[in-house]
């Protein structure tokens, strides 16, 4: 085992790195011991970062196999406002576990083309900008993490070109107060489950439009209290057993090009339309929606370019009236 402090820094790195493919204990001390962990770091190395404070702005790049794991909740914060918490540029393999990432001013984790990236377990609080930003990464997966307060929740390539990040999974996470949408992703089939959303600026999950985002799955989140409620374009999607609640706008929402199943949602109170199906070849079934203020059911299509089948409302646009009134 290596230890990476302030004070031994120096010391530390004299030692031929190729000795060393094990574990580097990062503990507090002057300067960034995380940066000179990571600079020390060789593939397959566990980075364990201790109990305490950390400065933020670390980077690591060109590395494989890398684990960085917080041992007692270890507090990554921006004191200058002008730093992502930590970054991450073509890393193949990456494992990061039970950090808290606080203040920073851009992004809490960034990341650039890695692969087969793994975060659970972290917290993210008062972030300027994204808690999570991925650009082009293949594999990306996030679980179990909270995020409170932030200027977005998880970007994953959601304003880069195609072809997106690839292989997306989102868990089990919980979003409060973020300014920006919560889940906003780009890429193919992404799976964005059990996650908790709340008090949201703007979207709770977003499918971005574009070639590479096919075949999603959004199944099983509950959203309240947001802007707009489920938004997904491109096409292959299956948006199932999701509750929407609250949302200012639209709760539900399936743009072009279609081709998507949405089924056996709950959608309740929103300000605008319950569902809104402004698509083609889309399965819309099971579905209950009440209580919106303009219409439960809307489309900008003709009822006969979908297939509706048993669905319970109040209204509907356009004479769908297929399913009994809820």
């Amino acid at each position: 085992m290596r230890w990476i402090t302030g004070a031994v820094a120096l010391a530390t790195l004299l030692v031929p790195a190729a000795a060393f493919a094990d574990t580097i204990r990062v503990v507090p001390g002057e300067g960034n011991p995380i940066q000179e962990a990571f600079d020390a770091a060789q593939d397959g190395d566990v980075i364990l970062i201790t109990k305490g404070a950390y400065p933020a702005g670390a980077s690591l790049s060109g590395r494989a196999d890398i684990t960085v794991r917080g041992v007692g909740k270890p507090v990554i914060e921006d004191t200058t406002g002008e730093a992502h918490g930590l970054s991450f540029g073509n890393v193949a393999g990456l494992t990061i576990q039970g950090l808290v990432l606080r203040n920073t001013g851009y992004d809490g984790l960034y990341f650039d083309s890695c692969s087969d990236v793994a975060i659970s377990k972290c917290a993210f609080e008062e972030i300027g900008q994204a808690a999570i930003e991925d650009r082009h990464s293949v594999g990306f997966a996030v679980a179990r993490c909270s995020v409170d307060g932030a200027g977005a929740g998880f970007v994953l390539s959601a304003n880069q070109p195609d072809p997106g990040t690839s292989g997306i999974v989102v868990k089990r996470n919980r979003f409060l107060d973020t300014l920006g949408t919560a889940i906003d992703f780009k890429g193919e089939g992404a799976v964005v489950m059990g996650n908790r959303i709340l008090s949201i600026g703007l979207g709770g999950i977003v499918a971005q439009s574009g070639a590479s985002t096919t075949g999603a799955l959004i199944e099983g989140n509950r959203v309240e209290s947001v802007q707009y409620g489920i938004s997904v374009a491109g096409s292959g999607h299956v948006v199932a057993r999701n509750r929407v609640a609250g949302c200012q706008s639209d709760g539900l929402t399936v743009v072009s090009p279609g081709g998507c199943t949405v089924e056996s949602n709950v959608i309740t109170d929103c300000a605008g339309y319950g569902m809104r199906i402004d698509s083609m070849g889309n399965v819309v079934r099971r579905n209950r929606i009440s209580g919106s203020g303009l219409k439960d059911l809307g489309s900008s299509v003709l009822e006969e370019n979908n297939t509706y089948e048993k669905n319970r409302y109040e209204t509907s646009q356009f004479g769908i009236s297929e399913g009994p009134p809820i």
